[in-house]
């Protein structure tokens, strides 16, 4: 529902959002300190395009998977403070996207280094 908002806003709402992700989660700094390794690896490896795009695109999926789990787990807590297994299991649900993310990035990136150091 878009309240009246328009495109400018609702783009600075999300800016801010993301900035505030990165001021407030130490997993926020975490992925930025990965995102410029990732970046410098594939510099160094002088990755093509196309494996540029990879990299970036996973990078991109573990914030946003980060993003949304720091929402969720936020909300959760907002709505049910006390200990609840219910919540509980949503947030390991939450968690679980962000593993699977960096787990593929990690395989997509390891697949690039072979790539590029095996020829």
């Amino acid at each position: 529902m878009n309240h009246g908002r328009s495109l400018i806003e609702s783009t600075h709402s999300a800016v801010r959002g993301v900035a505030r992700w990165v001021e407030h989660e130490p997993h926020a700094r975490i992925w930025l300190a990965g995102l410029a390794a990732l970046l410098l690896l594939a510099a160094y490896l002088r990755a093509t395009p196309t494996q540029w795009a990879t990299l970036i695109l996973g990078a991109t999926s573990i914030a946003s998977a980060e993003l949304l789990n720091t929402a969720i787990e936020r909300l959760a807590d907002f709505i049910c403070p006390q200990p609840n297994a219910r919540i509980g299991l949503i947030k390991d649900f939450a968690a679980g996207a962000v593993l699977l993310a960096i787990l593929s990035t990690a395989a997509a990136a390891g697949w690039i280094v072979w790539d590029r150091w095996g020829t």
